[in-house]
């Protein structure tokens, strides 16, 4: 399986929306049962010869998770009549 994420823009204001798309490339037959997407953010302070100076703790977010209520049932691929209703 592999997959393409794509972000647009480097910069977001707090508070704004990330625009992201998410392409899976099936190489096999794959099922799909969950989906979850996090963000880590790492933040680090420079002195002006470009060393480290500080760094600050990392904090992780969680994005999104997507989970299908049923077990057995995958998010991915769609059967036919849950595709149609999309």
């Amino acid at each position: 399986m592999q997959y393409v994420l794509s972000i647009s823009g480097r910069v977001v204001p707090i508070g704004g929306i990330v625009p992201m798309t998410l392409s899976f490339l099936p190489m096999s037959k794959v099922r799909i049962y969950r989906i979850f997407a996090q963000l880590e953010e790492r933040v680090d302070y420079f002195t002006f010869t470009s060393r480290a100076r500080r760094t600050e703790a990392t904090r992780c977010f969680n994005l999104l998770s997507l989970q299908s209520k049923d077990k057995n049932l995958p998010l991915l691929p769609l059967p036919q009549t849950r595709s149609q209703r999309i």
